[in-house]
């Protein structure tokens, strides 16, 4: 015969290892989320390097035509 505390400790347990199986899936997501922005982050750096490079060289090409013309 089952005591009525074994069916409570049973879900109890469930419950906690539900519980913790949740935590280890967000925290492998929390980590899957955080390389993916730091890859995002190291492409907009380079973007914006890019975007130097090509600011820097449209005002040398601005600057030779107007000394040209």
């Amino acid at each position: 015969m089952t005591k009525p505390l074994d069916g409570i400790s049973r879900k109890i347990s469930e419950a906690k290892d539900t519980r913790l199986y949740s935590r280890q899936r967000l925290t492998t997501e929390v980590r899957r989320l955080s390389r993916e922005n730091e890859q995002l982050r190291r492409e907009i750096d380079e973007l914006r390097r890019d975007s130097q490079r090509i600011a820097e060289i449209y005002d040398l090409v601005v600057d030779r035509l107007s000394r040209d013309s």
